[in-house]
């Protein structure tokens, strides 16, 4: 069972609560309305494959999840519906030939929106970051981090993107963003 369950419970308490497990996710997003509580449940299929990351929109109007399928979706949190399924696509360059703009090659571990929700971030097992559009669905930006990105978080700004993988350098400019490059550390127990 690969899909996401989307609950939303209205009631005096303001809350938002998340459990992720390794298929499926549960929502449950209070609104301070009465106390008597509205249940609406959805739930979001489309993922082939265990979901790896989910991220919330700062605005709280959209979900984006990847996983092992490969893809991300981004999902609009209203009605449950899918907006947009982020993958390889192809397009007509100015020379009128088709290319095709490759998506992740293996699975994705970490899904991020943009502050203000116009770019979203995925780092996969594949060595690479993808900024997309999320009114699109197009890729703005491609980063080879040369290894696995396990994590991946926009600044606050919108002008940095961090990842967590295991790199050489900490960090480099790539067309006006930059790249900040942690280092990743794996405790091992004896």
């Amino acid at each position: 069972m690969n899909q996401l369950l989307l609950t939303k419970k209205r009631s005096s308490t303001l809350a938002l609560f998340i459990c992720f497990s390794i298929v499926s996710i549960s929502i449950l997003i209070g609104f301070p309305l009465n106390v008597e509580a509205a249940i609406q449940e959805y739930t979001l299929t489309g993922h082939t494959a265990y979901i790896r990351s989910i991220d919330i929109s700062t605005d709280g109007k959209y979900l984006v999840s990847g996983g092992e399928d490969r893809v991300a979706k981004v999902w609009d949190l209203s009605n449950g519906s899918t907006l947009r399924t982020l993958t390889s696509y192809t397009e007509i360059d100015n020379k009128n030939k088709i290319r095709t703009i490759e998506g992740h090659k293996k699975e994705i571990f970490s899904v991020a929106f943009s502050q203000d929700g116009k770019l979203i971030a995925t780092g996969g097992n594949d060595g690479h970051i993808k900024i997309w559009q999320t009114d699109t669905g197009k890729i703005n930006l491609s980063i080879d981090s040369s290894s696995g990105c396990f994590s991946v978080k926009f600044s606050h700004d919108g002008k940095y993107v961090a990842d967590a993988g295991i790199y050489d350098t900490l960090h480099k400019e790539i067309n006006g963003m930059v790249l900040m490059r942690l280092l990743f550390l794996q405790m091992i127990s004896c």
